[in-house]
């Protein structure tokens, strides 16, 4: 694969997953990980850094903050790939809008920076085995997490 497909493959590949993520698609979203992944969400959660099985992850995930809401929706761009040794990185400005409807009109809460998704080649394709999130700005109620949860637990 010439340079150009490389990033056009890795980038559709984060494409795909934060579809899946968005539309609770689990499975699209665990198709982007390769069977271990390097987490860094430091800047979103403490302790949600480390490594993980992939399928701990997307459960992790999956009835979480994001499971919450009432939707999601991740957007990246200005993406910048590039290979280093045998993987490819690829740097992207996220935003990442999350509403709960709580009565009345909706609320919600926005948060933005750089995420950085690293690749391996295996299985004849690119799988992510490293994610970084670095939040650089918020925006909206900051307790909307802990809104989403009360309401989760409540039933």
């Amino acid at each position: 694969m010439t340079a150009v497909e490389d990033a056009h493959e890795v980038t559709e590949i984060v494409h795909r997953a934060l579809r899946g993520l968005d539309r609770r698609d689990w499975g699209a979203y665990r198709a982007a990980f390769a069977d271990r992944v390097d987490l860094d969400y430091g800047s979103w959660r403490p302790d949600s850094v480390g490594s993980w099985t992939a399928d701990d992850w997307v459960a992790r995930v999956s009835t979480g903050f994001i499971n919450d809401c009432d939707a999601t929706q991740h957007t990246v761009s200005n993406a910048v790939v590039a290979r280093d040794g045998d993987h490819l990185v690829a740097e992207l400005e996220v935003r990442a809008m999350h509403v709960l409807h709580t009565g009345g009109s909706p609320d919600w809460f926005e948060l933005g920076g750089t995420y950085t998704w690293r690749f391996m080649r295996a299985r004849d394709r690119w799988l992510a085995d490293g994610l970084t999130l670095d939040i650089r700005w918020r925006l909206g109620n900051p307790d909307l997490p802990a809104l989403a949860a009360a309401r989760t637990a409540a039933g």
